[in-house]
Formats: structure tokens, C-alpha cells, sequence
């Protein structure tokens, strides 16, 4: 329902979006997501997330899976983030699988990094570079696992409803 909006949303979610996030983190917090789209099986997405404050920030650790035994995408990943004044600024190191099925399966590592500012009370922007690392898992120009940059807006008016774009 978020289309992909994530990068202003600070919570434990942020540990797979925008690792700026986790700092608004306060307590131990864990989560748990699994989605099934088209009622197929090849379709499934489970994640896994776990965040803890600690004394110069918050840490967080997530696990993400989507796919069947055909073909499957594994993510692994522990992120880091604080605030410093009104921003907050994260970084997230993963470990990357795919996997197709009697085929091959390959492996690689991304670093992403990640900032959020609540401009005023009601208005918050957010910035997101997945994969700033340029990661790779094929001599191929076509094995390039993407770089991803977002940019976010967030409006909050009341404390129950946002809009993010």
C-alpha cells in the first residue's frame, strides 16, 4: 500500500528501507511480515526484523525472502543508525543470494546509506541509496544487482493520517 514510499517512515521497517529510520527506535522491537500477491506461490515475500536502541544510536538486523524453490532472492542485513540534531543518518551493510533452480546460484554484498529530516512537525524528507557499492553477481554487464537512489516527502496533518510521495 506504500508503493514503495518507505523513506521518510522511521520504525523497525527501516532496517529493509531506508536505514535512517531505526533511529527513532526506542525499545527492543521485532516484526514479522509475510505476503503472498496473485495467490501464487512463486510470489511469496516473508522478512524478518529485529532493532535495539543502543548508546550512540540504534542497531538493527533484518531478513528478507522472496520467491519459490524455482527462484528465490535472499537478503541479509544488519543496519546502523543515529540522530545528530534533526537528521538522522543510517547505513546498512547485506548480504545478497540469488538462486534460480538447476541453474546457478550467486552471491554478493551491498552497502547502502540512508538520511531523513523532519523539516517541521508536520513535513519529513528522506533520502535512500540502495546499493551505493555497485555490487555485482556476474562478470556480465546483465549481473549488476541494481543502484537504487529515492527520494521521499512525507505530510502528516493529524497524528493518525500521512501522505507520502
Amino acid at each position: 500500500s506504500l508503493a514503495n514510499t518507505s523513506t521518510t517512515i522511521a520504525d523497525i521497517w527501516s532496517a529493509l528501507h531506508n536505514p535512517a529510520g531505526i533511529a527513532a527506535i526506542d525499545h527492543l522491537t521485532t516484526a514479522v511480515h509475510f505476503q503472498n500477491k496473485y495467490g501464487l506461490v512463486g510470489f511469496n515475500s516473508i522478512a524478518v526484523v529485529a532493532g535495539s536502541p543502543v548508546p550512540s544510536g540504534a542497531m538493527a538486523i533484518g531478513v528478507h525472502r522472496f520467491g519459490d524453490r524455482l527462484y528465490n532472492e535472499h537478503r541479509i542485513s544488519t543496519a546502523y543508525a543515529s540522530e545528530i540534531g534533526i537528521i538522522k543518518i543510517g547505513g546498512r551493510a547485506s548480504y545478497l543470494q540469488y538462486s534460480v533452480q538447476d541453474f546457478s546460484t550467486r552471491a554478493s554484498y551491498s552497502v547502502d546509506f540512508g538520511v531523513m529530516t523532519s523539516l517541521t512537525k508536520t513535513l519529513t524528507i528522506g533520502a535512500n541509496a540502495y546499493n551505493i557499492t555497485q555490487a555485482s553477481i556476474s562478470d556480465s554487464e546483465l549481473g549488476n544487482v541494481p543502484t537504487i537512489l529515492m527520494l521521499g516527502l512525507q505530510l502528516k496533518p493529524l497524528p493518525i493520517f500521512f501522505l507520502n510521495a
